[in-house]
């Protein structure tokens, strides 16, 4: 099991990749935080975590999640100078969700992830997710 330490993930930001702090970290669930913002309420955040079912089915549950919140524009203080406090636009997240049973081998589970990591790299996904396109 490795050690929570800070993660890197690659986006579209001008200033590079962009790193989250850990923010949390237990035996099922692990949480980063990306501070750049300066505000609370406009950090990134991704989350991490592992679950085996209740049931005798031996399946393992691993969820990701990652938000990106965008904070309103604000055009600046009154006339008295008030500055309104920073105010949550909306949020942007991805939710994945892998189920594993414990029969399953490594080599399957590397497999999927693979899988994934590839059709969001498809133009099919890309379409869907920056564009808000359908394929025909």
């Amino acid at each position: 099991m490795p050690q929570i330490s800070a993660l890197t993930l690659v986006d579209n930001s001008p200033f590079g990749p962009t790193t989250f702090t850990p923010a949390q970290a237990s035996l099922d669930m692990a949480a980063w935080v990306n501070r750049d913002s300066g505000v609370p309420l406009g950090n990134p955040e991704v989350t991490l975590s592992i679950k085996r079912s209740p049931s005798s089915t031996g399946v393992f549950r691993v969820k990701a999640k990652i938000s990106v919140p965008t904070l309103e524009t604000v055009l600046g203080a009154s006339g008295s100078g008030f500055q309104p406090a920073p105010t949550l636009a909306y949020t942007t997240v991805a939710n994945m969700e892998f189920i594993l049973p414990a029969r399953g081998g490594t080599v399957e589970r590397q497999r999927l992830r693979k899988l994934v990591a590839s059709a969001l790299a498809d133009s099919h996904f890309i379409a869907a997710i920056d564009f808000l396109e359908g394929s025909y």
